[in-house]
């Protein structure tokens, strides 16, 4: 582990800042989903309009006539949708159809490995897999992650549930680049506890068992000095 700088530390409480406001803007544009829209009078009176709240499911509701407190809240709804629009546009990447497509959005050299088609890796051998928990009831088994012919398939890890029923874990991420993104994974006490128990498997492979130790004394380094709250 390397001590960032105070500098940087100040970088990155700055950053976080930002980040969460960013978070913010999407729960606010949330609250304007859907729209509004003068519909037209009867027949008899066609100018005679008056203002239909919609929701992103399609249903409608008539808050009434063309009133001045009715034309204030189309103007402020619109505004308000507008703005959150422009404030969050450029944050949303469209999803791939594929796993493998996500890693190759960030690394285009990922690879599905033949031999092992639950793990992707790249040019630098950084090994990517996905897990499932072990087989119950009618689960179906093999499982692959899409339609797409080159695509993870996901193997069964002993054990998978401790990972699955473990109390969550956020923090904002910043990559070297300056790219910013909200991890949630598994709380790190958890992580550690998995990873001592894999190391004391005796049908795992010997240089497995030291990787999952030092990965264990890792987190539990980080713990200790930098995360006590948790």
């Amino acid at each position: 582990m390397l001590e960032i700088s105070p500098a940087i530390a100040r970088q990155y409480i700055d950053a976080v800042s930002t980040f969460e406001a960013l978070e913010e803007a999407q729960e606010e544009a949330a609250q304007v989903r859907g729209g509004m829209y003068w519909h037209a009078g009867p027949t008899s009176a066609p100018d005679a309009k008056y203002l239909v709240r919609t929701t992103p499911a399609g249903a409608e509701t008539s808050l009434g006539t063309r009133t001045p407190e009715n034309v204030a809240i189309y103007e402020r709804f619109t505004q308000r949708k507008r703005e959150s629009a422009e404030r969050v546009s450029g944050l949303k990447a469209a999803l791939d159809s594929s796993m493998l497509g996500v890693l190759k959005k960030v690394d285009n050299t990922f690879r599905i490995r033949k031999s092992q088609k639950y793990t992707a890796v790249n040019k630098d051998g950084f090994e990517v897999d996905i897990i499932r928990r072990e087989r119950a009831g009618d689960d179906p088994h093999p499982v692959k992650l899409s339609d797409e012919d080159d695509d993870f398939w996901v193997v069964q890890a002993r054990r998978a549930n401790m990972l699955l029923d473990s109390p969550g874990f956020s923090a904002v991420i910043v990559a070297s680049n300056g790219t910013m993104a909200r991890m949630n994974t598994v709380h790190p006490a958890t992580f550690v506890a998995f990873k001592r128990w894999m190391a004391a498997q005796p049908d795992r492979e010997a240089l497995k068992r030291r990787r999952d130790v030092l990965q264990a004394d890792a987190v539990q380094e980080l713990l200790n000095g930098y995360l006590p709250q948790v």
